[in-house]
């Protein structure tokens, strides 16, 4: 599927394993269904989230440096630390697509390896590894839904928007 780009080993294992350590006593509980996780906002005043959004968006610019020309300039202010507890994933098709913030890309971050991963409409399957970041339009183009993970294991996952306002 065109513009989603896969950044394998955006962040060590040890930084995922200081992540998840650092975030995890944070956790809320999520009231809203469909969501299946527990969450934690962050902003972008950790060192290691500072490195990880840079550079990969920087990467994103170059492998599709159409992504600039937006009429207004777009920026990444926070991250969403999830947990999705044995045998919960978000297995509703959907896009990033927002009314009350123009989304442009749409990034998780994969803190954990799991035998499943993120599937779009299109049947492209990116598979959760820890350390992977994966950036794509945050479009109908691109609806996609998580998988169960067969292995029933926990999942950390960090997701982020790039968006017009600098919003979630």
């Amino acid at each position: 599927m065109n513009n989603i780009c896969i950044i394998d080993k955006s962040l060590s294992n040890e930084e995922c394993d200081l992540l998840i350590n650092e975030f995890s006593p944070k956790l809320q509980e999520s009231l809203k269904a469909p969501w299946n996780y527990s969450f934690y906002d962050t902003p972008l005043d950790n060192k290691i989230l500072q490195k990880l959004a840079y550079n990969i968006i920087e990467i994103y610019k170059k492998k599709y440096p159409e992504v600039n020309y937006t009429h207004e300039k777009w920026s990444m202010k926070k991250f969403r630390f999830k947990v999705f507890e044995p045998g919960d994933y978000y297995d509703i098709l959907h896009s990033e697509q927002s009314s009350k913030n123009a989304r442009i890309l749409s990034i998780l971050i994969y803190l954990s390896d799991h035998n499943c991963g993120t599937e779009f409409y299109d049947g492209t399957m990116v598979k959760s590894v820890k350390g992977r970041s994966l950036i794509f339009p945050a479009f109908w183009t691109h609806a996609h839904k998580g998988q169960p993970c067969p292995d029933k294991k926990r999942r950390f996952i960090l997701s982020a928007y790039a968006t017009l306002d600098g919003e979630i």
